[in-house]
């Protein structure tokens, strides 16, 4: 999956929580 970090759409790691912004 993927979410967006400053308007910048990175991988969504298993160790990183989705945010969902």
């Amino acid at each position: 999956g993927t979410f967006f970090i400053n308007k910048t759409e990175i991988e969504d790691f298993p160790r990183f929580p989705h945010q969902g912004l």
